[in-house]
């Protein structure tokens, strides 16, 4: 809760200001903020340990200027989506703990032992160590000999449970695959991806089953959604576990389709992907209310950095074009 109210502090010192054109706007400097932030609340800093609020500030900073990069393309014409600044979040709220690299290697004897600790201000640091009650985060046994990076702590379901993300460096493993074979990849719903290379038959990686999933899922929010409007309520653990859960199920189905290309890619020694996406299609999509529901709920961007970055490991040159999907979807009916 103190970090988010540090993060809503950032927001507060955040300056929107225009650029000499009088037209778009400036991005922002980190040093700038936190500066401005130690400054005019210097005890809501002092009571997070350094890198971790220093972390946190700067997600905001860069939040920030993604928003003004997008605000000035919907300027000049070159976006069209509607463009929402950062703002507070409501007191109360859990904010996302970003462990720096520094705060990790501090202490390499835990490093050793499979933990880190949570980076703590002095003071808490004191009040905690004297109870013996520090938090410490566990790193996954395939994990501990890779270069952590950094460690992000998200709060799920209002703090509920929390989930950790762990950074690392990873070697580059080659695979030296022929760059002149190419692999097409179109993607869909019931067809969540279609293959096709140079070398032998189609491949089709069946979406039915996430499909039904993402109905499922939909199905049950509002229903739980419904009775909590009735009670004049917003948020259930019910609704939060049906939401973890199918995250989950994605987020699986997600790493098997990636692990799939790369398969066929290495039995076929295809070593350039061309996938035709465009960014924008699932929300300018023509389809009934339900359908629209279910295939904006498609992970397809989230696919794609999955991809590009096991692509990126074993020197797979990945191109994305533009497709136009200007027809109503009918892979969905």
């Amino acid at each position: 809760m103190k970090l988010n109210d540090l993060r809503n502090c950032a927001v507060e010192k955040t300056p929107f200001v225009k650029s000499s054109d009088g037209k778009h706007f400036n991005k922002i400097n980190f040093k700038q903020v936190i500066g401005n932030v130690k400054k005019e609340f210097k005890d809501k800093y002092s009571l997070i340990q350094a890198g971790v609020a220093d972390a946190a500030i700067k997600k905001h900073v860069d939040s920030f200027n993604g928003f003004v990069a997008l605000k000035n393309k919907s300027i000049d014409g070159e976006y069209d989506l509607k463009v929402n600044s950062p703002h507070k979040h409501d007191s109360g709220r859990l904010h996302n703990i970003i462990i720096p690299r520094g705060s990790i290697t501090s202490s390499k004897k835990k490093l050793s032992e499979g933990y880190i600790e949570l980076p703590l201000s002095r003071k808490y640091k004191k009040e905690l160590e004297s109870k013996d009650c520090r938090p410490k985060i566990k790193i996954p046994e395939n994990i501990r000999d890779k270069n952590l990076i950094q460690v992000e702590i998200i709060p799920i379901n209002n703090g509920r449970m929390f989930k950790a993300n762990f950074t690392y460096q990873e070697e580059i493993d080659p695979w030296n695959l022929d760059k002149e074979k190419v692999m097409g990849i179109d993607v869909g719903v019931n067809n969540f991806v279609t293959i096709v290379t140079t070398e032998r038959t189609p491949y089709i990686v069946d979406g039915r089953h996430l499909k039904s999933q993402i109905a499922f899922k939909c199905k049950k929010t509002a229903y739980y959604q419904s009775i909590l409007n009735k009670q004049g309520l917003k948020r259930s653990k019910r609704i939060g576990k049906i939401n973890t859960k199918f995250k989950g199920i994605q987020n699986n189905f997600l790493n098997q389709a990636t692990n799939f290309i790369l398969q066929v890619c290495q039995e076929q020694d295809v070593g350039t992907i061309v996938l035709g996406y465009n960014k924008n299609f699932q929300y300018k999509s023509n389809m009934s209310p339900t359908q629209n529901q279910i295939f904006t709920q498609y992970a397809f961007k989230k696919f794609i950095d999955k991809l590009l970055t096991k692509c990126k490991i074993h020197d797979i040159t990945l191109i994305i074009t533009e497709e136009s999907y200007t027809s109503k979807s009918s892979f969905l009916d």
